[in-house]
């Protein structure tokens, strides 16, 4: 779709503008933070801080193509087109992919001595990494500074993450980490802000204040970051005393779990599975739990096996159940090595039966589970 820079220009506003909407009223959250709708990221993250052009951003909101996808599709590692270093910085995850330089520690370190921010920031990944290089994390460090500097928001992120004391080769410094967070995250870094967040909901280097930790958590939210998402829903939830404030609450689950928090996905269902005054719930509850067990939750899978176990929610089917209780149990997670021990004892239980529910409470014992322990203890002072 080929716009006009005037219309460009006009949707460009039309966007912010509902931006700064939900910005001046907390309490509203954009269609797009609840998955309803493209972008799956802020526009004004991308404008701003990636420098996408307007047009770009017009074609992708009038298609509803997903960006990311359009700036694959319009990446090239040539640098011939236009979009190719936008791509590129946004495509790289470890790596901000400058199309000028493949990813050799030579020759990104002669353009980073020449002043290349991008390059310097690189380098300051090669270090950090060890790649093809002896880890260093202060040379890591000065490189990052020098990128930081010249307006590399992502090395201000890791400026900020080394300093909180995410490492033990480099002493914990509170002020230059808040330094470096605010600096990025003043810049639209939904990462930076979520740490903001987190600094000022627990006290770290800073005084605690809750409704600091909020705004920076609501910012961060904005721009799509799901941790953000997910502490908003919980700290909600918690303080839930009307239904309307339960509602409000779960939205903000809701928009993480489809910004995929297995944790947001499991809190929904739970939360649902529980409410046994609105009907219907139990099926929605069923199907969050299977999102979050698709999302990794070990929690939710127990729960879809125990669901089955005890025909709430789900047909009732045994079979099904122990296999979902298994595929829990097999990635260690204790609660449901244990649940399935006591599953495989009740009612007509076999010799096989028997032997595999020992096996799993001698299992979550070796890990630590005092009930398991005991379990155990218990069998043997029957067996002899």
């Amino acid at each position: 779709m080929e716009l006009s820079d005037t219309e460009a220009e006009t949707l460009r506003h039309t966007i912010l503008d509902s931006i700064r909407e939900s910005a001046v009223n907390p309490d509203v959250i954009p269609a797009w933070d609840l998955g309803t709708g493209w972008p799956d990221a802020s526009v004004q993250r991308l404008w701003s801080v990636a420098n996408i052009p307007p047009a770009m951003l017009a074609e992708a909101y009038i298609s509803k193509r997903n960006l990311t996808e359009l700036l694959r599709a319009t990446f090239d590692p040539t640098g011939a087109s236009p979009w190719a270093l936008v791509g590129g910085r946004l495509l790289g995850e470890v790596w901000i992919v400058w199309p000028r330089y493949a990813r050799d520690a030579e020759t990104i370190r002669a353009l980073a001595q020449k002043g290349d921010a991008y390059a310097q920031f690189n380098l300051g990944q090669i270090y950090a990494h060890g790649e093809g290089v002896e880890r260093d994390l202060q040379e890591a460090i000065r490189w990052w500074r020098l990128a930081a500097e010249r307006g590399v928001i992502k090395a201000s992120y890791n400026l900020g993450i080394v300093f909180s004391g995410s490492d033990e080769n480099v002493p914990a410094d509170a002020v230059e980490s808040l330094k470096w967070f605010k600096r990025a995250a003043a810049r639209g870094d939904a990462d930076s802000q979520y740490q903001l967040g987190t600094l000022y909901a627990e006290g770290k280097g800073v005084a605690r204040d809750v409704k600091k930790a909020l705004r920076w958590y609501r910012m961060a939210a904005r721009l799509g970051d799901a941790d953000a998402k997910l502490y908003l829903g919980s700290h909600y939830f918690e303080r839930s005393t009307t239904e309307s404030h339960r509602r409000f609450a779960m939205k903000w689950w809701k928009a993480a779990a489809l910004a995929g928090s297995a944790t947001a996905s499991f809190n929904l269902g739970h939360a649902l599975y529980e409410d046994a005054k609105t009907p219907g719930t139990q099926s929605d509850a069923i199907r969050w739990f299977l999102l979050a067990a698709e999302q990794g939750s070990l929690e939710a899978t127990l729960c879809v096996g125990a669901c089955y176990l005890q025909g709430r929610g789900l047909t009732k089917n045994i079979r099904k159940g122990l296999d979902w209780c298994r595929r829990a149990a097999d990635a260690d997670y204790t609660e449901a090595q244990f649940y399935l021990a006591a599953m495989l004892r009740a009612g007509t239980a076999s010799a096989e039966d028997l032997n595999e529910s020992e096996s799993w409470y001698r299992r979550a014992a070796q890990l630590g589970h005092p009930l398991a322990k005991a379990k155990l203890a218990e069998l043997s002072g029957t067996q002899t």
